[in-house]
């Protein structure tokens, strides 16, 4: 079994499914659907999937503060 991002219209990621293959997933969901892969990246709920990749979100820098001794 393989996990799947299931698409919407606008190519936006609103399910990740676990299928056999992805006719079952697009059949099941009656949507477009996406094997997830190291390649693809991890889908993320609500961000979009284009030219071949899964959109991520923005990472901030994390902020280091210093501790009174």
């Amino acid at each position: 079994m393989s996990e799947y991002a299931v698409l919407d219209s606008a190519n936006k990621v609103i399910n990740i499914i676990v299928a056999d293959s992805l006719e079952i997933a697009q059949n099941v969901t009656k949507a477009t659907c996406i094997l997830v892969t190291n390649e693809t990246e991890y889908p993320v709920m609500g961000l979009g999937y284009a030219d071949g990749v899964f959109e991520q979100p923005a990472r901030t820098p994390a902020t280091v503060e210093e501790i009174p001794e």
